[in-house]
């Protein structure tokens, strides 16, 4: 199954390739140019692998407002699917760590592969709902042997000291697989349909299939070259000579500090993940079913979660190596503490944090894009409750009734915001002496009010 690579037809042979690896190698300078020729061609490999998974898991994403609308799924139907997807992904985590074991992260990567492709294949020709839940359930477990085989390669070609800044770069292909693939998908979707987005994906991760065959192995002794180990701490001793690896014997048995901290990341990444796919999966349908978007118009708009990761990735490989010394779990504290910030600063709606925000930038700037605070809310009420922009009744429903439930909830949010001007938009039905003191500051209140009697008095900072 596994082609020669030209190195190896210079004169490995069968048995040279069994061997146990010539030597040591711990400093990347004195590595020979061929270890950082393959170096880059698994980086490359396995690079692109991952990413090409993005193709055959985001058309979903992308089709699921098409799928409402010409096969009748409703959010409920759609959740129930990708909900498949998720739970076979996580079960699937664990065989493909076993089959890794097994068979080796090259030939399970090319299975996954290859199984992804095909059900690709299926979803652009399924019609029902039990079609899309075994297919969305094949592909979980197909598209789980990416992260564990990818990184357990790269763990045998990049030695400890140089997997920050190293792994910072390759660990962008999830968020540039998902920014490119979401975008190709809505291109697809909008031109061809969603059957046709499915299909191209396929024919994307194929060929990644085919760069990966020729360019990856699992480890630099599978060549005959040297094995590339971690650099020797201060006063140790390399050995010098052939070296026989070491078979574990029994079952790997972890110390309570190694569980805990097993423990605590599954934990982290457990509630992480709610938040990511919540964004990541729902998003397009969210902006085509409640702003009016077509299905292609809302790829293009969710892959801004996507284009934020990018740097992301980057900045904290850096900042891992060079700052915190390789103290990786300090650098995801922080992170993960700045998203919770951030979700908390958010507030109860994204239209309380709106009026929150426009409060504040008049506050310090005295403008707002040329808009004053009223102005803001009443073009923004406008917006959402003006004909043909305002949700749309379902049999049975007044119309009228359902935007004056929606006005009653973004009333409910503006005053929630604490903010004291008086759109027209909502004057008739704000109370007398306007809504009560702000949450946000005190700041705000005097502020508005000199503004609303015509007053220009000095800036007011939060």
């Amino acid at each position: 199954m596994e082609s020669l690579s030209p190195s190896a037809a210079k004169g490995v042979d069968c048995a040279t390739m069994s061997t146990p690896a010539p030597v040591f190698s711990a400093d990347p300078t004195s590595y020979s140019p061929e270890l950082k020729h393959w170096r880059m061609r698994v980086f490359a490999s396995t690079w692109l692998c991952y990413a090409g998974f993005y193709f055959c898991r985001k058309p979903f994403s992308i089709v699921k407002s098409t799928l409402k609308g010409e096969l009748h799924f409703d959010a409920t139907t759609l959740g129930n699917i990708g909900a498949v997807y998720l739970i076979s992904y996580a079960l699937g985590q664990f065989i493909a760590g076993w089959m890794g074991d097994k068979i080796g992260p090259r030939v399970n990567l090319l299975i996954g592969m290859a199984v992804s492709i095909a059900v690709g294949i299926g979803f652009g020709f399924a019609n029902s709902y039990a079609m899309f839940m075994a297919f969305m359930a094949i592909n979980g477990l197909a598209q789980a042997t990416g992260w564990s085989g990818t990184v357990g390669t790269m763990a045998n070609w990049f030695h400890r000291r140089e997997r920050g800044q190293v792994m910072g770069i390759w660990a962008t292909n999830f968020t540039v697989g998902s920014l490119v693939a979401g975008p190709f998908a809505a291109w697809v979707l909008g031109n061809y349909g969603f059957r046709a987005s499915f299909f191209a994906g396929s024919v994307v991760l194929s060929a990644v299939w085919v760069f990966f065959l020729f360019n990856q192995r699992n480890r630099p002794e599978d060549l005959g070259l040297p094995a590339v180990t971690d650099p020797l701490v201060e006063g140790a001793v390399a050995p010098v000579g052939p070296v026989e690896p070491v078979e574990p014997v029994g079952r790997v048995q972890f110390s309570r500090a190694a569980w805990t901290n097993i423990l605590l990341i599954a934990l982290f990444y457990f509630f992480a993940k709610f938040i990511r796919y919540a964004l990541w999966s729902w998003a397009p349908f969210f902006l085509t079913e409640n702003f009016n978007q077509t299905s292609e118009q809302a790829g293009y708009l969710s892959t801004a979660f996507d284009i934020a990761g990018v740097p992301g990735v980057f900045i904290t490989g850096w900042l891992s190596d060079k700052v915190f010394k390789s103290r990786r779990a300090l650098v995801s504290m922080l992170s993960m503490v700045g998203l919770t910030l951030a979700l908390l600063l958010q507030g109860a709606s994204p239209f309380a944090a709106f009026l929150a925000w426009s409060d504040w930038l008049w506050q310090r700037s005295g403008q707002t894009s040329g808009l004053t605070p009223e102005q803001l809310v009443d073009h923004l009420f406008d917006y959402l409750t003006g004909p043909g922009k305002g949700p749309e009744a379902q049999p049975g429903q007044d119309l009228q009734a359902v935007r004056a439930t929606v006005l009653g909830v973004l009333l409910a949010d503006y005053l929630a915001s604490g903010a004291r001007a008086r759109p027209r938009a909502l004057r008739p039905v704000l109370p007398a002496q306007g809504p009560p003191a702000a949450r946000s500051g005190a700041g705000l209140v005097p502020r508005q009010q000199q503004h609303a009697l015509g007053a220009n008095p000095p800036m007011i900072r939060p």
